[in-house]
């Protein structure tokens, strides 16, 4: 538990403008990117307010910025955990430190949660669950797009500020749920922006060198290749396991991902999605991979998404064991020769 006293004494050492009432600390925003009109925005609960959260919280009623009191010291500061702790009077005996450690960071309902990979692939500044975030507008716009889309919106985020502003944030996970990349998705109002954006090309990681799972199956599994993560978390809701490589195309490292399963390429239904089925075929048999089957939407509808939204995920998934077919040669040939007459 947040210690009051040490608490309040860091707040008064660090906020030139400090307000206390009660068990509450406000004080000038620090969080606002333009720093106008944040006089006393930023209110601090040692005691966790009804959460009742051992390291206290904060929010930003400026940015809707939420978190840790602990995790607030360890940033203004920049000092560990441990550090941070101890400033604000939590105990710091090592017979215990390393379970408050384990607890600060490995649990899922904190409001707040720093999420940064060993390759340097970091989630982008002010971005946030969605369903973590109360009476805001933006994630509520993305809950309603996504509503609309029959996706849920856990383990999804949506970005407040920065170049990712009003982006859904799809983290990549390996099989240890450690960040390895992520995509965002704009919401509808913005859809004059690029659809689709990643990390910069300085972090050193491309969607090139990863695949997306929201779970990682037994080796040896059956696992549907989708393009979109939309698609493959769709067929995860179906009770199927799915990937995705985040494109039409397919790399040698995305490969090396699949081979441990029993793979099923299962891309759009248009032109484009039947172009990148003959390059995968190409691309699987290249890396030592020559069974393997396929599975396209209906012919009326573009993706597995479109499917869903017609009927649940027992049309769904009878639909793909129904169609599911083999890759041949012979289909392979059939496709180009359809595509040189085309």
């Amino acid at each position: 538990m947040i210690e009051f006293e040490s608490f309040l004494e860091w707040c008064e050492e660090r906020f030139s403008d400090l307000k206390v009432s009660g068990n509450e600390i406000r004080v000038n925003s620090i969080f606002h990117p333009t720093g106008n009109d944040t006089k006393h925005r930023l209110w601090m609960s040692p005691s966790g307010g009804k959460h009742s959260r051992d390291y206290g919280v904060y929010h930003c009623f400026d940015t809707d910025r939420k978190g840790t009191l602990v995790g607030l010291i360890m940033m203004v500061d920049k000092c560990s955990f441990s550090e941070a702790l101890e400033i604000a009077g939590g105990s710091t005996l090592t017979a215990d430190l390393e379970t408050q450690i384990e607890d600060f960071f490995s649990n899922q309902d904190d409001i707040f949660k720093e999420d940064e990979s060993e390759n340097g692939i970091s989630l982008p500044e002010d971005c946030y669950f969605i369903d973590e975030l109360d009476n805001n507008r933006t994630a509520a716009e993305a809950s309603i797009y996504l509503e609309s889309r029959k996706i849920p919106t856990k383990g999804l985020m949506i970005c407040l500020y920065g170049d990712y502003k009003d982006r859904i944030i799809i983290p990549y996970y390996d099989k240890d749920h450690k960040l390895i990349y992520f995509n965002s998705r704009v919401l509808p109002k913005n859809d004059w922006q690029s659809k689709y954006l990643g990390p910069p090309k300085e972090c050193g990681v491309g969607k090139e060198d990863v695949i997306f799972m929201n779970s990682w199956p037994e080796p040896g599994s059956k696992i549907y290749v989708t393009e979109g993560e939309f698609d493959a978390i769709v067929l995860n809701l179906c009770g199927l396991n799915a990937a995705a490589c985040g494109s039409k195309n397919l790399s040698d490292i995305q490969i090396n991902y699949l081979k441990d399963y029993e793979i099923t390429i299962a891309l759009d239904q248009d032109k484009a999605g039947k172009k990148a089925l003959v390059v995968w075929y190409e691309k699987l048999k290249e890396n030592g991979v020559t069974n393997f089957n396929f599975v396209s939407p209906p012919k009326t509808l573009k993706d597995w998404n479109d499917l869903y939204l017609m009927g649940d995920e027992k049309i769904v998934k009878a639909y793909i064991e129904k169609s599911e077919k083999i890759f041949t040669e012979e289909r392979y040939i059939e496709m180009n020769f359809n595509f040189l007459n085309s």
